[in-house]
């Protein structure tokens, strides 16, 4: 479902604020022993948002001129990524705009910009997609099928700086897989870099020919690039590399990550989301490179050896997952601008060093989880904007960096908290919050619910009110277990035992019972509808319940044949897939999957199940998943404040941000909102009446001798359009969510305690006494813990 047009003809073919950033001379305040005063060391960058042109919708290219102008191009269509173009400049750093004449840009007129690219004359490539012979309207509401579309070839043409146009006699090459440029910059002496996702082409300018082609070691996709001197930098994994463009070899590596003596990006995210969003910018007299990403904005001097880190991310919009950078300049001042596309936004924030402030603020607020979370530096971003005088930083226990276990990561936490230390503000998510409340480590939070009393869904709000009222913990977000099936079937299974009954009946109709009916993934699945059933209030097993549960969860395992001697490798891989609802439902809908499960963390979720059910023309329903109990929610995001916490009224304002329209009117599919009017907001399109949704494809193989082969094997494809719910359908989906009444809080270590001594039980070399009996006995010395 997308507004970038672009992306819509692919999706047819298949898918203010101040804050106060800490500078490269960032220190701690030092504590003077003697005379108890504190030293703060001076000096950092200032975020604050520059204007932008109001009526601008799509930024097709900004940059900087060598006289130091921005340059804009955008339209003002707000669906689509069509002409006609419009120039605007800024002479100014962006505090003001105005409209230029450009001739040479009308000609362009309805059509589609894959690139535009200035060279040192002021001259600038444009290689475009001239659209106007195609109704791009009755393509977006399906009324022209795929098949049908006739794409016009790309056009690349040559505007000098007096505004003339030339057509160049050659069509840009494409790389040795097909794909074509998606970013072009001009080198100093001529040439062009084409970046084709997984390889740069330097081509010559005057003829097409490909001179030099430059690869990453690793195989990863580019991202972003630079050219100056005789030099390309481009990002590979990790690392920035550096070419020649005369000869085409390599010059250097740079790395990006962090170390003890040098700074850089952690380890644990240089290859997460930080990596698409990491770009790149070089001075106006080239003496260093620079980059950002949402951990922070780095400089390397070209004559160094060693990264510096400028700007701290956590303090700024760079740390807000709604936020992407897309384009990046340094000032002759030695300040920054940096472009954002926040959500539907277009956002231009300039940086300056003001060296009046402290480098970090003064005031410290804690906030820890388990794992990322990007509702929190969502949050964050907010929380920093509205108070510039305090730092929050955010500790996630288990970054991937190291062998921390859940268990090892929870140890540490409980040692600080029941020290009286420890961080103010507590993401819950995987913990024993019921033995934090028992142990008075977790801060009553009753009385600040009060204050957020129809601000919030009671249901989801109320997960951990105590018999004496008090509440000790306040969900961020939510989850539910759902399954799709046809109504008839959902009629008949209300428990986890009918589930498999009805699964062994129905065997013989569906190639596959489930999507992944592996036995850890399936105890994963099923925990929080079941766990409740067998887990008593003290956290010891009821025995017969649970052993049910484990022969419930052997009958459906045994459905479907496994391969066998399955390294560790790819048992460790297997283990962590998940039931899909998106793709289970094209399953389903092919009659492949008996029944789609997955996880619903986000309401847009329904979305594939409603396509499903309209493309099979049968009485189907999506449905909370059916175990040993029934009514159940995941808890997600889950809020507490440290008792012994020096911060509470802060820790307090910061669960409020959290629980902000502000931040939960995002959607990172961490969990559906708890907050009433995001809650209802969720539930509406965000898309046109036009938009024609995404298209999926599956392949798989098939042993009908009458279907299409491919490299020898029988394949069939299966599609399925997915547009945004119908109303009823959503809606029919709300009142069910909004009528959930039993939380479930899934403590990380029980689970995996639980998956880790089962085993030998689902391998049929213990017995299911003694599996149960294993299990009771290692959650005994957990709880003693």
């Amino acid at each position: 479902m997308m507004k970038h047009i672009g992306k819509q003809i692919l999706s047819l073919f298949l898918a203010f604020i101040f804050v106060i950033l800490s500078a490269c001379s960032a220190a701690s305040p030092a504590e003077n022993e003697q005379d108890n005063t504190q030293n703060i060391a001076m000096g950092r960058y200032i975020e604050e948002e520059c204007s932008l042109p109001a009526q601008v919708n799509y930024i097709e290219s900004l940059v900087q001129t060598s006289e130091g102008n921005l340059e804009l191009i955008a339209n003002t269509d707000p669906e689509k990524a069509l002409g006609p173009w419009n120039l605007y400049v800024s002479k100014d750093q962006g505090i003001s705009w105005s409209q230029e004449e450009a001739p040479w840009l009308d000609a362009l007129g309805r059509s589609t910009i894959s690139s535009i690219a200035y060279d040192q004359t002021g001259g600038k490539y444009i290689y475009y997609t001239d659209m106007s012979g195609i109704d791009i309207e009755a393509v977006m509401r399906g009324e022209i099928p795929p098949e049908e579309i006739q794409f016009p070839q790309e056009s690349f043409v040559y505007v000098d700086a007096q505004g003339t146009v030339t057509s160049m006699d050659y069509q840009l090459p494409y790389d040795e897989t097909g794909a074509g440029a998606s970013d072009i910059q001009v080198a100093q002496n001529g040439d062009l870099l084409l970046n084709t996702y997984f390889s740069l082409l330097q081509v010559d300018s005057k003829t097409g020919e490909i001179k030099n082609t430059f690869k990453p070691d690793t195989g990863y996709q580019i991202g972003d690039f630079l050219t100056f001197g005789n030099d390309v930098y481009y990002f590979d994994g990790d690392k920035i590399l550096r070419n020649d463009l005369i000869s085409g070899e390599p010059l250097e590596t740079i790395s990006v990550i962090q170390g003890e003596e040098t700074a850089g990006t952690p380890k644990a995210i240089v290859y997460g989301s930080a990596a698409s969003e990491r770009i790149m910018a070089v001075d106006k007299d080239h003496t260093a490179i620079y980059y950002c990403d949402p951990t922070g904005l780095y400089r390397r001097l070209l004559d160094g050896s060693m990264l510096e880190k400028l700007i701290n991310g956590e303090l700024t919009s760079l740390n807000m997952p709604s936020m992407t950078t897309r384009k990046f300049f340094v000032l002759e001042d030695g300040n920054f601008l940096i472009y954002y596309k926040d959500e539907e936004k277009n956002v231009l924030l300039k940086y300056a060093y003001q060296q009046d402030v402290p480098s970090v603020p003064t005031t410290e607020l804690k906030v820890y989880s388990l794992e990322d979370n990007q509702t929190i530096r969502q949050a964050m971003g907010l929380f920093q904007r509205a108070n510039p005088d305090t730092h929050v930083t955010y500790t996630v226990g288990m970054t991937g960096e190291d062998a921390v276990t859940v268990s090892d990561a929870l140890r540490a936490l409980s040692t600080q908290l029941l020290a009286g230390k420890g961080p103010d503000v507590i993401v819950l998510d995987g913990m024993p919050i019921d033995s934090y409340i028992e142990k008075n480590v977790l801060l009553d939070l009753s009385e600040y619910l009060k204050k957020t009393s129809g601000e919030l869904l009671s249901n989801i709000a109320e997960s951990y009110q105590r018999e004496d009222k008090k509440t000790y913990a306040v969900p961020g977000r939510f989850m539910v277990p759902m399954m799709l099936g046809e109504a008839s079937t959902i009629d008949q299974i209300t428990n986890l035992t009918q589930l498999a009954d009805w699964l062994e009946k129905e065997k013989d109709h569906y190639a596959r019972p489930l999507e992944v009916s592996y036995p850890a993934n399936l105890i994963r699945q099923f925990y929080p509808v079941c766990a409740p059933a067998w887990i008593k209030e003290d956290g010891s097993i009821k025995t017969e319940e649970f052993s049910q549960f484990l022969k419930d969860i052997q009958r459906i395992s045994q459905l479907e044949e496994k391969a066998e001697d399955i390294s560790e490798e790819n048992l460790a891989q297997i283990a962590s897939l998940n039931n899909d609802l998106v793709s289970g439902s094209i399953y389903w809908k092919y009659d492949q999957h008996a029944l789609a499960l997955g996880d619903m963390n986000t309401l847009s979720a329904a979305a594939a199940p409603d396509a499903a059910i309209r493309d099979k023309s049968v009485e189907g329903r999506l449905t909370p998943l059916a175990g040993q109990v029934s009514g159940i929610f995941v808890p997600k995001c889950i809020l507490g404040v440290n008792q012994s916490s020096m911060q509470k009224d802060l820790s307090l304002a910061f669960i409020d941000t959290v629980l902000s329209q502000e931040v939960q009117d995002n959607d990172f599919e961490d969990g559906m909102p708890v907050n009433s009017s995001s809650f209802k907001k969720a539930q509406h399109s965000p898309y046109s009446e036009e938009d024609d949704g995404m298209y999926y494809s599956i392949g798989y193989v098939s042993t009908d001798d009458e279907t299409e082969e491919q490299d020898d094997e029988p394949v069939i494809t299966m599609e399925m359009q997915i547009k945004w719910p119908s109303e009823q359908f959503m809606n029919t989906l709300a009142d069910q969510l909004e009528g959930l009444s039993t939380p479930v809080t899934v403590d990380r270590v029980v689970l995996d305690t639980i998956c880790q001594e089962t085993v030998p039980y689902f391998e049929g070399t213990r017995s299911l006494e003694d599996t149960v009996t294993a299990v009771t006995e290692k959650l005994r010395l957990y709880l003693f813990e």
